[in-house]
């Protein structure tokens, strides 16, 4: 393999290669080649579930769980006396991707209401799909 000296066209103007350029020049191939060396070989993206938790405060916190689709309630519903049992549920189905997310369901707990998708593994999923 040759390396592509910093004088080819495809380093002048990175944003606008031309195919011809590349179908021509059989280092460049080989360069590209090696870059995507390891892209059909990557691992598929990791088995989660995508589920939504709603959770209201009536007398304590009462969560309900939906499919992605917002519409299909899982079966199993938890009720906790305190707030930060939501947090710790939220924490453990990896909810909270960000700072702002957090901030997002503490204000929900402030008002009483709120919800957030969680990413869930298949042995969390298949506890909420019993009942």
């Amino acid at each position: 393999m040759t390396l592509i000296p910093k004088s080819h066209p495809i380093f002048q103007n990175p944003l606008r290669i031309d195919l011809r350029t590349l179908v021509q020049a059989e280092p460049t191939v080989d360069y590209f080649r090696l870059i995507f060396a390891y892209t059909p070989s990557m691992p598929p993206q990791d088995q989660t579930h995508r589920v939504y938790l709603s959770f209201q405060d009536r007398h304590g916190w009462q969560c309900q769980f939906l499919e992605a689709d917002l519409q299909t309630p899982l079966p199993k519903r938890l009720h906790f006396a305190s707030s930060d049992k939501v947090v710790e549920l939220v924490e453990r189905a990896g909810g909270f991707t960000d700072q702002e997310t957090r901030l997002m369901v503490n204000q929900g707990i402030e008002m009483g209401r709120g919800g957030i998708f969680l990413k869930l593994t298949e042995e969390q999923y298949a506890k909420l799909r019993k009942r």
